[in-house]
């Protein structure tokens, strides 16, 4: 329950803009949970997302994606669909804001992928959806 609170707190914190808090909160959870759990526990996913969401408000795109690439890894091990959709979706905005319009594409499209393989609906058509999105702003 402690990890729950202070995952909360984290986003919380997140919420009310207050970016450097909550990345040195949502870093020593990370490290507890890490201590705690081990490296690859699945606890670890929402956390290494607030994290990557810390970093991109602080314009810290590099850790972002790094913190990304690391929760898609324990994501897809897990077997836990939701991160995997939202891990792919954001990795594509880092990258298409970044410029990379290729890995932006890889990223767009892996989850349209993914959530065909999942068969559900809600995630077909939010992927569909920023698919779309994404080739409409190359156009402007």
């Amino acid at each position: 329950a402690s990890f729950g609170l202070r995952r909360r707190t984290g986003y919380l914190l997140h919420e009310a803009g207050q970016y450097t808090e909550a990345r040195a909160h949502n870093l020593a959870l990370l490290h507890d949970i890490e201590t705690t759990l081990g490296a690859d526990d699945a606890l670890l996913v929402i956390v290494l997302i607030n994290l990557a969401q810390n970093h991109y408000e602080l314009r810290e795109f590099g850790l972002a994606q790094d913190r990304l690439t690391r929760c898609l890894t324990i994501a897809t091990t897990q077997t836990d669909h939701w991160a995997i959709d939202q891990t792919l979706f954001q990795l594509g905005v880092l990258s298409h804001e970044q410029g990379d319009q290729d890995a932006a594409r890889d990223y767009f499209e892996r989850r349209l992928t993914h959530a065909q393989a999942c068969e559900n609906d809600d995630f077909i058509e939010q992927a569909q959806q920023s698919l779309l999105e994404w080739q409409a702003r190359l156009r402007t």
